[in-house]
């Protein structure tokens, strides 16, 4: 099972952990400090399309992309997982999207494309949903026609909304030292639940991004995923010191001192000690 699914079942040995670990209500008292900040902002949508879901993980691929060339990404396990299906073209397909991702900074519009089929195959991955647009696409006999396909569904206002969201990027992050950083980051204990993977760390802080078109966005949920990613690091690998939340359309960013943020949740174990308490939970001894 994934992180957020652990967290989410309230009968999971995880779930339990985090609930006699972290003070409630002062979770509580967290997520409406955070919401009241965040019901303040407006919030940034193209036109209402519908596809919400699919937005949110396609601009993490433009996030990304913003330093850079990805090396890796999620949409190639998905492809994976279609090509061991009998769809020998998916893993082709999914190698040339990325290129074109990769080499289109300046080519905004072709690159938000780029980041929508990629987050169709990532789709695959994550959950047990195959996209609509996969299924056709494994008809056509080539690679080329397959892309080609693809990019004919994608809708104008999803490309022209990731592109809206795109532009806000600077604004929001001026002031943020981005020196060092690890985008899709892995844990020492990430396979000790389904292979989690954060969004990303910028010298010492873990982020996670969301993009929500709720005004208060914020819930329980947001606090313990980010503190269990944090926890998942048993080796202390990332020397993570804060924490932080993304909400790409309210156009806020938020962090926490790590230390602050275990104060404040009324934790008096030391960060290692927590780690140690995670690992024997999930590896049993």
């Amino acid at each position: 099972m994934s992180l957020t699914s652990l967290i989410d079942d309230r009968s999971s040995p995880l779930a339990q952990w985090m609930d006699s670990t972290f003070d409630r209500r002062a979770i509580s008292d967290l997520v409406s400090e955070v919401n009241d900040h965040l019901g303040e902002q407006s919030i940034l949508l193209y036109v209402e399309h519908g596809e919400y879901a699919l937005v949110g993980t396609a601009f993490d691929y433009l996030f990304r992309w913003q330093f850079g060339p990805l090396e890796k990404a999620v949409a190639l396990n998905g492809a994976l997982v279609l090509a061991l299906k009998g769809w020998k073209l998916a893993v082709p397909i999914v190698r040339h999207v990325l290129k074109v991702g990769n080499r289109a900074n300046d080519y905004p519009h072709d690159q938000a494309v780029a980041a929508v089929i990629l987050s169709w195959f990532e789709a695959v991955f994550r959950s047990p949903r195959m996209p609509h647009e996969l299924l056709a696409a494994r008809d056509f006999a080539t690679g080329q026609d397959a892309v080609t396909y693809l990019r004919q569904q994608i809708k104008p206002d999803v490309v022209n909304d990731l592109l809206l969201l795109k532009s806000s990027i600077p604004h929001v992050w001026q002031g943020q030292s981005m020196t060092a950083h690890h985008l899709n980051p892995t844990f020492a204990g990430s396979m000790d639940v389904g292979g989690a993977d954060a969004d990303w760390i910028f010298d010492g802080t873990l982020y996670d991004c969301k993009v929500s078109k709720v005004q208060r966005p914020f819930s329980r949920r947001e606090v313990l995923q980010v503190l269990g990613y944090t926890l998942l690091d048993y080796d202390d690998t990332y020397h993570i010191h804060s924490v932080g939340w993304y909400y790409a359309r309210q156009q806020a960013r938020l962090t926490y001192p790590l230390d602050d943020l275990l104060d404040c949740l009324h934790v008096a174990q030391p960060l290692a000690a927590l780690r140690r308490e995670v690992r024997k939970l999930l590896r049993g001894g």
